[in-house]
């Protein structure tokens, strides 16, 4: 569970910097992402990456798509994937 990855890590390891990946998060709730920064706080731990590992933006990446309608999903995709990553500090 990702909630507990952190504390588990920083204990067993003494990692306090973590790069999660979009596809990691079972929700991006707000509550839920709450609780995960309360959780990162806890264990003195940052996110220094988050990897959007998302399907719209394509397997050849859909920023450089010809069709306009596909850039612009692409790009409102990530951006709340960046919100995520602000939220988590």
């Amino acid at each position: 569970m990702l909630l507990d990855f952190p504390d588990m890590i920083v204990d067993r390891y003494r990692v306090r910097h973590f790069e999660f990946r979009a596809s990691h998060f079972p929700s991006t709730d707000p509550a839920y992402l709450k609780e995960l920064k309360y959780t990162l706080v806890h264990s003195q731990s940052t996110v220094v990456n988050l990897a959007v590992d998302i399907d719209q933006c394509g397997p050849d990446g859909a920023f450089s798509d010809p069709d306009h309608e596909a850039r612009l999903a692409a790009f409102e995709a990530v951006k709340f994937w960046v919100d995520v990553a602000h939220s988590l500090g």
